[in-house]
Order: structure tokens, then C-alpha cells, then sequence
């Protein structure tokens, strides 16, 4: 059975029907409803996903959550998002701890549709996110500078074989960057992965 071709929408498509009425209903109306609190966990995770690929100049369609990792570069080059913070969007006795988890996931073969059944490491970089404000009165996702970023590799990845990382874990596997750091260094390791993918095509 062949999916339906999927476009992106502009934001004012409107909901139809003859004889309910409810046309002044956009799908804008459904973002708004949906999409506003950047600090709830679903949605900060989705924010995350697309800063990253703003900040790396990758192409964007439509988001897949079905996908093993959650962006590609044109040149092929796969990336898995994580993000975490120490501000909920609920109240809170203390900070959160920063800890990412799922860094593994059973792939699903689509001829078959049937999920692999050892999990593994499946994109080759991982983007870890972390917005850092503490005062919930300044916390604004929008604002780059409350943003850090950590940067490592499958290889590295697969031979600390972990299911989670904690920040001091992930520490010691990648110094701390800021946006205008994190672009610069994940641009390098981008070439650095496509030429090792050129010299290794079946690697």
C-alpha cells in the first residue's frame, strides 16, 4: 500500500465541512494550540531537532517520527537529536538532572515491518541539546545564548555502550559548545564523516 504523498502546509488551511461551519478554525489555530509551550518535554525535544538543522543549513520538508534519527544532510550524513534542561514546564522542587536517554532504538525493516529485535546505535552524529537557564522567569528557547550543545559520533557512542548519558558522562566524550561553536565543529564532522563514508562506502 503506497503512503499518501505528504506537502508541507502554510498555516492557514482551514478546517471544512457544509453544515457544521467550522472554516474560521486554521491549522495555525492547531500550532498555536499545540506548538506554544517550547518547555513542555515533546515539544522542546521537536524545537531542538530544528534548531540543529538551522544552525547546519540542513533542508527541511516534513519532520518523519518514524525515522531512526531525525535529520539527514544532503550528503547522506544522519543525525539523532536529544535534548534536555533543567527547567520543566511543571513546577518544581529542584533543577532536573541532565541525563539522555533511548540513545539506542530497534530499526524497522519496511519491506517486512518488523522491528529488529537488539537495539542499536543508529544515526552517525548525536546532537545533544541542553538549554541551561535556571530562572524561569528569563527561560526562552528563542534566546541562543541559554542553549549549549554536545557533539559525538556512533563509534564513540558504541564503545561506551550505554543506553543513557549523563552530562558529566557526556562530558568526557565532548567539550561544551556554545551555538556559534556548535555550528563550526558539527559542519567539520559533517566532511569529516562524508569522506570517511567515500573511503568506506560499505563501512
Amino acid at each position: 500500500m503506497t503512503a499518501k504523498e505528504v506537502t508541507p502546509l502554510r498555516g492557514d488551511e482551514r478546517l471544512y465541512n457544509t453544515i457544521l461551519h467550522l472554516e474560521h478554525n486554521t491549522v495555525l489555530h492547531f500550532w498555536r494550540w499545540a506548538f506554544s509551550n517550547l518547555q513542555m518535554n515533546d515539544v522542546r525535544g521537536i524545537f531542538a531537532e530544528w534548531l540543529v538543522a538551522v544552525l547546519l543549513d540542513i533542508p527541511l520538508t516534513i519532520r518523519d517520527s518514524w525515522k531512526e534519527w531525525d535529520l539527514i544532510t544532503p550528503e547522506g550524513v544522519t543525525i539523532e537529536v536529544k535534548t534536555s534542561g533543567y527547567l520543566q514546564a511543571w513546577q518544581q522542587k529542584k533543577m532536573s538532572k541532565i541525563v539522555f536517554r533511548r540513545l539506542r532504538g530497534r530499526r524497522l525493516d519496511v519491506m517486512s515491518n518488523i522491528y529488529a529485535e537488539k537495539s542499536t546505535y543508529n544515526a552517525d552524529l548525536y546532537v545533544f541539546c541542553v538549554q541551561i537557564e535556571k530562572d524561569a522567569r528569563r527561560w526562552d528557547a528563542l534566546d541562543l545564548s541559554q542553549w549549549r550543545f554536545y557533539l559525538t559520533s556512533k563509534k564513540e557512542l558504541t564503545q561506551l555502550d550505554q543506553d543513557s548519558l549523563s552530562i558529566n558522562t557526556l562530558a568526557r566524550l565532548s567539550s561544551e559548545m556554545t551555538a556559534e561553536k556548535f555550528q563550526v565543529r558539527a559542519k567539520a564532522a559533517i566532511m569529516e564523516m562524508m569522506k570517511s563514508k567515500e573511503e568506506n562506502p560499505t563501512g
